[in-house]
């Protein structure tokens, strides 16, 4: 037992593929509930500056995603942004296929747009953007 406790936690690291970086347009700090409020629609600033949410359209960062931070499976989430739409309440976020279109999308952006923020897999910073530190 305890070795297989052992090969556990050896292990664990290769599963770090579930966690996502957050990735922005500008310097930034965020918690969970943030992310989750500003990929849903209900928070579109953070210190008086707007946020500008991008997402993947699918795939395996999408999914992790949804998982972790929004506790929303992709039906859910585009039937989400269905309601939202038809009521007016807000526009969805922004949609890409891969990492590298979120990336050059972010690094394309004008402050004066706003933050605009991003998630992948991806372990390497991509030039010219920010690490977002979010916390629990």
């Amino acid at each position: 037992m305890a070795k297989l406790l052992v090969l556990l936690l050896l292990l664990s690291p290769l599963y770090g593929a579930e966690s996502l970086c957050f990735y922005a347009s500008s310097p930034l700090h965020l918690d969970k509930n943030q992310v989750r409020d500003i990929y849903l629609g209900k928070l579109f600033q953070v210190k008086k500056i707007p946020i500008r949410p991008v997402v993947l359209f699918e795939g395996e960062a999408h999914k992790v995603f949804l998982k972790n931070y929004i506790f929303k499976n992709s039906s859910q989430f585009k039937r989400h942004w269905k309601k939202m739409l038809f009521t007016g309440k807000a526009s969805p976020p922004i949609s890409v296929d891969q990492e590298t279109e979120g990336y050059k999308l972010l690094s394309s952006k004008d402050s004066k747009e706003g933050i605009w923020l991003f998630y992948s897999m991806g372990k390497e910073k991509p030039e010219g953007l920010f690490q977002v530190d979010v916390t629990p």
